[in-house]
């Protein structure tokens, strides 16, 4: 007896959040960071916390090459078996990675390599989920999705306990060769850190096997029954399928949608690298701003199902418009209740939430407008508005924090007022009719 198609859809939909449980690992950057600059420093002077800043943008531009090569990829390779790949190769990576003791090798394993793997990964999961449920295509990226959002929660905890279960405080103050005096971990702390990214490792290559396990049973089952989708039985590129990405290209909405991301992401990310600095500026104990950060992770990843199932009932623009109004006021106004640990938890919270909303709601639309296969492809452009948001806050951080000093307050205005944009922007998108073709459209 067959599973029914819901039983069927619930293992695949499972098989893909263990993926992105391995996949969100990306986040987890902000919580390990200078518990790396500490441990590589003792073998280069020269490494700092503000010089490693630069892995967390680099991993999201590699993350971004993968999501944009992974089509390409199967043309000749199952999308089954690329997810297989990167679920060994990943953990591999960043087992590597433990043993350098250089800037250079570390960021090539952990930031370039590693990284490259989760992109070629994330978007099959997805795309299968949306093959089985097509008409609840918000649902599967939340759920899927969420996995990628609650990874740094979980795995916070866990890197912590690996690393510095004593909760010793960075208190070993250095004057760094760029004139800058910074704290740095102690060496009980430090030594930890090879040991630390190796069990992470681990656990990483855990899920991620587990969820391309999951995955195939999905396919074996599907195949048994002869209901496959052929996009997961064949590798081929048809050219009716070309037609439509080319088709895709020459519409104005996937360009909208490119840049109502960036409009949104930027002040996001922003936010999200400075709420804990900023916080322990302004007085706020360390213990209270961990206590927030984790919220804020496994609320960022649980909310993602919400805001994607919404598009299953309303249109992008009821959806998304109201998102980046109540970002928009949450930081304009994020300086006035500062001050009050209540605020300060439930402002972070809900900028964490409809931050994670943005990386659920855009795959779906994608799909929904372009459909699957085509949607697919041009989803891998689209993402790449994450890799210029990521830019944007890093240099944001590097030149007018760090070099120029501007205060926190004054950027997180700039930032509100440039959230803003993603209102013009989303206005234009064109939700596209059913009985209008992609080809139709482009040639408005």
């Amino acid at each position: 007896m067959q599973p029914s198609h819901n039983i069927l859809g619930a293992i695949l939909l499972g098989g893909g959040f263990c993926v992105h449980l391995a996949l969100g690992t990306f986040y987890l950057w902000g919580n390990i960071s200078l518990y790396l600059a500490s441990y590589l420093k003792q073998f280069d002077d020269n490494v700092t916390s503000s010089s490693l800043a630069v892995v967390f943008p680099f991993c999201g531009l590699l993350i971004n090459i993968g999501l944009a090569i992974g089509p390409n990829l199967a043309r000749h390779i199952p999308q089954l078996t690329l997810v297989w790949i990167s679920a060994i190769a990943f953990p591999i990576t960043i087992l590597i990675s433990s043993f350098c003791t250089t800037q250079f090798f570390f960021i090539l394993f952990y930031s370039i390599f590693g990284a490259l793997f989760l992109g070629i990964a994330y978007l099959p999961p997805i795309s299968m989920g949306w093959n089985h449920f097509p008409n609840r295509r918000g649902m599967v990226s939340g759920i899927i999705l969420a996995g990628f959002g609650v990874s740094p929660f979980l795995f916070n905890f866990v890197s912590k306990l690996l690393i510095n279960p004593n909760d010793i405080q960075a208190n070993v103050v250095h004057p760094d060769p760029d004139g800058v005096t910074r704290k740095y971990f102690p060496p009980e702390v430090y030594a930890n850190v090879p040991f630390g990214l190796r069990v992470l490792a681990l656990c990483w290559a855990i899920c991620f096997i587990l969820g391309a396990a999951i995955l195939t049973i999905y396919r074996k089952t599907q195949q048994r029954s002869g209901n496959l989708a052929e996009t997961f039985t064949q590798s081929t590129t048809t050219e009716q399928d070309k037609e439509e990405v080319s088709a895709g290209f020459k519409s104005k909405e996937i360009y909208l949608l490119f840049f109502s991301f960036i409009f949104c992401v930027a002040p996001y990310f922003f936010f999200m690298a400075n709420y804990k600095n900023y916080g322990l500026k302004i007085g706020h104990p360390d213990s209270f701003l961990t206590v927030v950060g984790s919220f804020a992770s496994l609320s960022n990843g649980v909310f993602r199902t919400l805001w994607s199932s919404l598009l299953d009932y309303f249109t992008y623009k009821r959806v998304f418009i109201p998102m980046i109004i109540g970002q928009v006021t949450l930081v304009l106004t994020f300086n006035s209740i500062a001050d009050t640990q209540g605020w300060y938890f439930i402002w972070v919270l809900f900028i964490a939430i409809i931050g994670g909303g943005y990386f659920s709601i855009f795959p779906t639309i994608t799909s929904k407008i372009y459909g699957t296969k085509a949607g697919s492809k041009l989803y891998g452009f689209v993402f790449f508005a994450t890799s210029f948001g990521n830019f944007i806050q890093y240099f944001t951080n590097v030149i007018f924090i760090d070099k120029w000093k501007v205060p926190y307050t004054d950027l997180f205005q700039f930032f509100g007022i440039f959230t803003a944009f993603s209102v013009i922007t989303s206005f234009m998108v064109q939700e596209f009719r059913p009985e209008k073709t992609i080809t139709s459209l482009s040639e408005e």
